[in-house]
């Protein structure tokens, strides 16, 4: 393990997602558990929601661990004033684990830490292994070395501490209702199941079994969930559509459910941080990679010319490997798990 002792580390995850910034929580309870070192973390983020999730999550490490969030101007000008500030810090080591901007972020190297920028640029120019999850590739980024055994534990530490949320009283039975999370932004259209199967799929789950649909996204998929519940109330199905306030509250929904299906999202790993049994909607991109971080998943995946194939589809909205999963085979595994 990287002997850090007693040095400042700066990590920058201002190009995470919320997928990539929950991939990242075993890599950083793991640099950071060590109680013989004073570690201060300055990490960036874009919202007060993932701020939230992080500090919660973090708080597993020692009281030594001094967690420290900056909000980041938008814009390249704001960003560049910020990261002259931080010379000032004197940080000992700087990570870009989830940079999807190498040329920007060579240049911020720059000016934060010269002395360092071969090691850097070896870090950042680092690609995933054949077959390798990014949980396994972030932790090489950070200088670990996870084992089967050791990440099995921290995950299972994980869920642990999301047994502490709180869930809501209509949705605290795990017996009778299924997580929905259609997943995907507006440039992730091509990681989507049709509106039209997960409609199906809902109708049959009720009228074939009796499950009630809970319907799971945020902000900028909520005409994509209406849409949705439009059309299954069209056929006399109604399904429930939840506003979570805040991440931790998303994965309060999942921790108080039994199943979950979502296309390749943020969602999966938030369910990866419960008990909850995962089934996986999967084409263009890989699950080996991307998919959740436990075995209660099932993947739900065709595979043809375009998948696994995130870089050639990406903003593309009706990759034919989605098209092809069939309402029946998800709906057949999701039965299995109330029967």
């Amino acid at each position: 393990m990287l002997n850090i002792g007693r040095k400042k580390v700066f990590i920058y995850g201002s190009s995470a997602g919320l997928g990539d910034a929950l991939m990242l929580l075993p890599s950083l309870l793991e640099l950071c558990k060590n109680d013989k070192f004073e570690i201060t973390i300055s990490l960036t983020h874009r919202t007060r929601h993932l701020k939230e999730v992080l500090n919660f999550y973090l708080n597993l490490v020692p009281n030594n661990l001094i967690f420290k969030t900056i909000s980041v101007q938008n814009g390249f000008i704001g960003r560049l004033k910020y990261f002259l500030k931080l010379r000032n810090e004197r940080f000992d080591y700087v990570y870009f684990p989830t940079s999807k901007s190498n040329l920007k972020t060579l240049l911020v190297l720059l000016i934060i830490m010269p002395k360092f920028l071969f090691v850097c640029i070896k870090s950042i120019l680092l690609d995933p292994q054949n077959n390798e999850h990014k949980i396994s590739y972030y932790s090489r980024k950070f200088g670990l070395n996870f084992s089967g055994t050791q990440l099995e534990k921290i995950l299972c530490n994980l869920r642990i501490r999301s047994n502490d949320l709180y869930s809501k009283p209509e949705i605290s039975s795990k017996i009778d209702h299924v997580v929905i999370a259609p997943g995907g932004g507006v440039l992730e259209l091509h990681k989507r199941w049709p509106i039209s199967k997960f409609v199906d799929l809902i109708v049959n789950l009720k009228i074939k079994k009796n499950l009630n649909s809970i319907l799971l996204g945020g902000p900028d998929q909520l005409e994509l969930l209406k849409e949705i519940q439009k059309k299954c109330d069209a056929k006399g199905v109604n399904c429930i559509l939840s506003h979570p306030k805040s991440i931790l509250e998303s994965i309060s929904i999942l921790n108080s459910s039994k199943c979950l299906v979502s296309s390749c999202s943020s969602a999966i790993h938030m369910g990866s941080l419960t008990g909850i049994k995962i089934i996986g909607l999967y084409g263009p991109t890989d699950f080996k990679l991307t998919g959740p971080w436990n075995d209660s998943f099932e993947i739900k995946s065709i595979t043809c010319h375009c998948g696994p194939a995130t870089k050639t589809y990406f903003g593309r909205d009706k990759p034919l490997c989605m098209n092809k999963i069939t309402v029946e085979s998800v709906f057949e595994t999701v039965s299995m798990h109330y029967e």
